[in-house]
């Protein structure tokens, strides 16, 4: 994998890491988690309505998503500011390519925006 092709890969598995268990355990299961420690939790959401579940979801993934954007805000400041490296097989990642922040890259795949269409923004 070359380094610009790495660099694709690290956002995306970013992207790819956007989804909550949280989220999916409530939806299949009804629960939040499966740790004894967040039993509470899971008593609170089975006493929900419907509307409830949906709105504590769209929190989760709010909150899920503006973490992962902001470790990527961090991680883009180390690269541009500190002049910090990621390496991948020895060689550095590349990146800004397009004038695009790691994080902005992150918002667009994951709204659905292909490379291409992100490189043109």
């Amino acid at each position: 994998m070359n380094p610009k092709e790495y660099h694709k890969y690290f956002i995306d598995n970013f992207v790819k890491l956007s989804p909550s268990i949280g989220n999916k355990l409530i939806s299949e299961q009804g629960i939040y988690s499966k740790a004894p420690s967040n039993n509470w939790i899971n008593e609170i959401i089975s006493k929900m309505s419907l509307e409830q579940i949906k709105t504590i979801k769209a929190i989760i993934k709010d909150e899920r998503e503006g973490a992962l954007h902001d470790a990527l805000v961090f991680i883009n400041d180390e690269l541009c500011l500190n002049e910090t490296q990621i390496y991948h097989d020895g060689k550095p990642m590349h990146f800004d390519d397009g004038g695009l922040t790691l994080y902005q890259e992150y918002v667009g795949r994951k709204e659905g925006d292909s490379w291409e269409d992100l490189m043109e923004k």
